[in-house]
């Protein structure tokens, strides 16, 4: 469908079908492949829908990068110190996206001794 919308034409009413799609479709798995692929089409639409998915895919990345920036960063202060942290421990703080549980985390991993503490 995003190819034929593509080729359609006429980008007003191109523009219309594609958001009927996406309200449609909601928050449902084929509504996230939808997504996706309006993502990775969006240079050539313009409406409101596709500009606020562009902004809306900056916002996740910009999260994204945060939570894994806050996740190295325990990791380096509990390895800087010693911690022994197994892949399981890692996978857990990496997998983290709770900006609060980081902020728990951060504090912790500046004193604790072993990495099952961290998570207590």
């Amino acid at each position: 469908m995003a190819e034929a919308f593509r080729q359609a034409g006429d980008q007003d009413e191109t523009q219309l079908f594609i958001e009927l799609v996406y309200h449609g479709l909601g928050r449902t798995k084929a509504g996230t492949t939808w997504k996706e692929l309006m993502d990775a089409d969006l240079s050539y639409f313009r409406g409101p829908l596709a500009q606020a998915l562009r902004e809306e895919g900056r916002d996740e990345g910009r999260e994204e990068g945060l939570d894994e920036g806050r996740a190295k960063d325990v990791l380096l202060i509990l390895r800087h110190r010693g911690v022994h942290v197994p892949e399981d421990a890692a996978a857990r703080v990496t997998a983290c996206r709770d900006q609060q549980t980081f902020d728990v985390w951060m504090r912790r991993a500046l004193e604790v001794s072993t990495v099952e503490a961290l998570f207590d």
